[in-house]
């Protein structure tokens, strides 16, 4: 499940808002995750910014937050969390959570989030397992990886122990195929894939932006496969209820509510 092309080899520039700075402070940082040029802004458009140096998108380094534009797409992105403060003060009222009972999370166990994203599953998954534990979140599409990272690192949720987890997670910009190869057998207690549904669950505005730059490509038998390889206990797929995938590749069990949109196909390695 490489990046799309689209999305790994169009041309990214940085720049910060509008004001007389050349270099707006931390743009090293970004420069160095995504291999892109820091241009100064001015009075310009980001459309006329992304014209003149032949870009498709804008990283704009605001005071506030970090905002990526496809100024040609209208297309807006900056990272949040999501649902994870919501599912975690769930957990902390013992209602549970489906992906956590699907996967068996304890308290120190090693999780590997093959489909990162905005890495709202790997902090609820990185506020099980704790300090003891340990949470891998891989991304192939570079801005979405290094906009997670930062994000992971300096966003506020408001919550304490949703901050703490939030730290705890690593991010590996990378192809899961490639990633999962260079694993040891056995070093990561559950595998875990969320793969963009090809027709979403519902519609969110929050979401239409990451869909937009997420990597689309379907979840293959072959890299199940190797994951089941790799996984010290198990590997755990969400899909849309009803999935198809689960007549190409049978889970050992599906987790998920009776009135749930979305369920947990549990896969056991061979012993």
């Amino acid at each position: 499940m490489a990046s799309h092309d689209w999305v790994g080899r169009k041309k990214i520039v940085i720049t910060g808002s509008r004001e007389k700075v050349s270099r707006p402070p931390g743009a090293e940082w970004w420069a160095e995750r995504l291999g892109a040029e820091v241009v100064p802004r001015g009075r310009r458009t980001l459309a006329e910014v992304a014209e003149e140096h032949g870009a498709w998108g804008v990283l704009v380094l605001q005071a506030q937050r970090v905002v990526f534009y496809v100024p040609s797409e209208g297309l807006e992105y900056f990272y949040h969390p999501g649902m994870a403060r919501r599912r975690i003060r769930a957990i902390l009222a013992g209602q549970g959570d489906p992906m956590v009972t699907a996967m068996g999370l304890q308290p120190g166990d090693r999780l590997l989030d093959c489909t990162l994203g905005r890495a709202t599953d790997a902090i609820v998954g990185a506020f099980v397992v704790g300090p003891s534990g340990r949470v891998v979140g891989v991304e192939s599409v570079p801005v979405v990886a290094a906009l997670t990272a930062h994000g992971l690192g300096s966003f506020d949720s408001g919550h304490e122990r949703v901050n703490e987890a939030m730290r705890w997670v690593e991010v590996v910009c990378a192809d899961n195929a490639e990633y999962l190869a260079n694993v040891a057998p056995g070093a990561f207690d559950v595998i875990y894939f969320d793969p963009v549904f090809h027709q979403p669950v519902k519609k969110s505005s929050a979401m239409v932006p990451l869909r937009a730059l997420a990597d689309r490509r379907p979840l293959t038998a072959e890299v199940i496969e190797l994951a089941l390889a790799k996984a010290g206990r198990v590997v755990v797929i969400k899909q849309r209820k009803g999935t198809p995938l689960w007549q190409k590749v049978r889970p050992a069990r599906v987790v998920g509510g009776r009135h749930a949109t979305v369920e947990y196909g549990v896969f056991l390695p061979a012993a």
